[in-house]
């Protein structure tokens, strides 16, 4: 999303790093000139325990659109459900009016 809106300004990423995991992500950048762009749920959660500077782009990117699938054969599992609950709880999206943006998972 980040390349996506950067592109239509004619800008590009000079990538000189990448990691599969977020949490690696500060301790790499640590002692560094970096920058790392990640959602701003990993940010605000990091944020309060590490010493990085986090900084909001100076521009707009997309939000992600995020789906949840799977088999309808174990729609009614309990296990099943419990976890989709779970998933959808962890994303739930806050307003900038303060209260959360829920979207029942079905």
């Amino acid at each position: 999303m980040v390349d996506l809106a950067l592109g239509k300004m004619g800008e590009k990423r000079n990538i000189v790093l990448r990691t599969q995991h977020y949490l690696a992500a500060p301790n790499l950048l640590k002692n560094t000139n970096f920058a790392l762009t990640v959602p701003q749920a990993f940010a605000d959660l990091v944020a309060k325990s590490s010493e990085t500077i986090y900084l909001k782009l100076p521009f707009e990117v997309p939000s992600l659109e995020t789906f949840l699938y799977w088999h309808e054969s174990t729609d009614s599992d309990q296990s099943n459900k419990w976890m989709r609950d779970l998933i959808g709880e962890s994303y739930k999206i806050k307003r900038s009016s303060g209260d959360y943006l829920e979207e029942k998972l079905e």
